[in-house]
């Protein structure tokens, strides 16, 4: 029996793709049609923390010369509070979703859901190599 692939979400072999969810489940691939890899994300909180990351760097730029001039020590203060924010919204990574959708039987599945760009990669190439030997034994 071969297997194009074995991973913590999914085991997929020339027969069917088993996926842990509550509890295992498999579909045969000769019952799968509309197979589809979907991509959401990513996620748009990430880009205004981004900005907000950016206003602080130039707002420090600005603030030391302005605050400098007043108080030495409200200056330090005020650029390590802006470095704290600025490192802090920074660090934020937009986040994507990855879906292995297919009907099964007329009804809709999720057969793998990640966010991992790569293991979910690693899959949809299992899949493919899956139906391509599952095409070629007819």
């Amino acid at each position: 029996m071969p297997v194009f692939y074995r991973g913590p979400r999914a085991l997929i072999t020339h027969r069917v793709i088993e996926v842990p969810s509550r509890e295992r489940q498999a579909f045969t691939l000769r019952e799968l049609s509309r197979i589809q890899a979907v991509q959401e994300g990513p996620d748009l909180s990430a880009n205004r923390f981004r900005a907000v990351g950016v206003t602080a760097v130039f707002t420090m730029v600005w603030a030391v010369p302005m605050l400098g001039r007043t108080s030495m020590l409200l200056a330090g203060v005020v650029t390590l509070a802006l470095v704290v924010c600025a490192g802090a919204c920074l660090r934020v990574r937009p986040r994507s979703e990855y879906r292995l959708l297919a009907l099964n039987e007329g009804e809709l599945v999720i057969l793998v859901e990640t966010d991992d760009r790569q293991e979910f990669d690693q899959i949809v190439r299992g899949l493919i190599r899956a139906l391509d030997y599952r095409g070629d034994s007819k």
